[in-house]
């Protein structure tokens, strides 16, 4: 889910392959968009805000069955495809200059999409990752469902370290204001903050 400049919550619902707007006001519930399914793989699963140019805020869609990264405007109405050709993209973050960096779960690949539109790999052979995140000093990480783990993958993509193991299923990440990792390690019902020094 993402928090928009109004103060609406968008969340992505997998099994109904939708995105939900919840007004934190009025505490209404409403479709934001529904998206086509063309394959038989489960729904979208995550999505990002793409804030990098303030004028043009936009949300950023992986979408995930059909293999294609989406770009939708604010009144859920205008797309455009940003790249296809992945797998299953279950997640996306949104770098300083504009480049998207993308999971693939089913080809265990992590890849950056620059402005331009072209794409580099930066990391592949990752056990089912599922969600990125960066903090301000460029270290990417990238939760791992096979393995349980939290890898770090330098900018240009040249190491992958793990950082922390014996997570069970650990699905969704967030950089603290404070700089450091937040995962939901949900295997065990918990949220586990990782001090970033």
């Amino acid at each position: 889910m993402v928090l928009l400049p109004d103060g609406a919550l968008i969340i992505a619902e997998q099994r109904k392959n939708r995105l939900i707007r919840f007004d934190l006001h009025t505490r209404s519930v409403s479709t934001f968009v529904n998206l086509k399914n063309k394959a038989t793989q489960p729904g979208v699963d995550g999505i990002t805000l793409d804030t990098h140019d303030p004028d043009q805020i936009s949300l950023i869609i992986p979408d995930s069955p059909n293999g294609i990264i989406l770009r939708l405007g604010l009144d859920g109405k205008v797309y455009s495809e940003i790249a296809n050709g992945f797998s299953r993209p279950t997640a996306a973050w949104v770098e300083k200059d504009g480049s998207i960096l993308v999971v693939d779960e089913n080809a265990r690949s992590l890849s950056r999409i620059h402005p331009d539109g072209t794409m580099k790999k930066l990391a592949q052979n990752l056990p089912t990752p599922d969600d990125v995140v960066e903090d301000n000093s460029g270290h990417i990480f990238v939760n791992t469902l096979a393995d349980g783990a939290i890898h770090v993958i330098s900018v240009d993509g040249g190491q992958n370290t793990i950082l922390v193991s014996n997570l069970a299923s650990p699905q969704g990440e967030i950089i603290d204001l404070e700089g450091n990792l937040v995962v939901t390690d949900s295997g065990h019902g918990r949220l586990v903050k990782i001090i970033i020094r």
